[in-house]
């Protein structure tokens, strides 16, 4: 898909947990939809999807868009 990205989540141990993603829903209105996956139960409400989304480089073609 075009302008989709997906980016790892690793914990303190180098281990993937999950990942962020985005793809464009509709790219003339800049309506960009981003997930958060966390796969381990155990890790959920831990704030590593927080984290994750804190640390994402964001969109690298939007920076030419605006």
């Amino acid at each position: 898909m075009l302008g989709c990205a997906r980016w790892a989540n690793a914990t303190p141990e180098d281990r993937v947990i999950g990942t962020v993603s985005y793809y464009w829903e509709h790219r003339e209105s800049l309506w960009l939809e981003v997930g958060i996956v966390i796969y381990t139960p155990s890790y959920w409400n831990g704030g590593y999807g927080t984290e994750a989304l804190a640390l994402w480089p964001g969109v690298p073609e939007y920076d030419r868009m605006s």
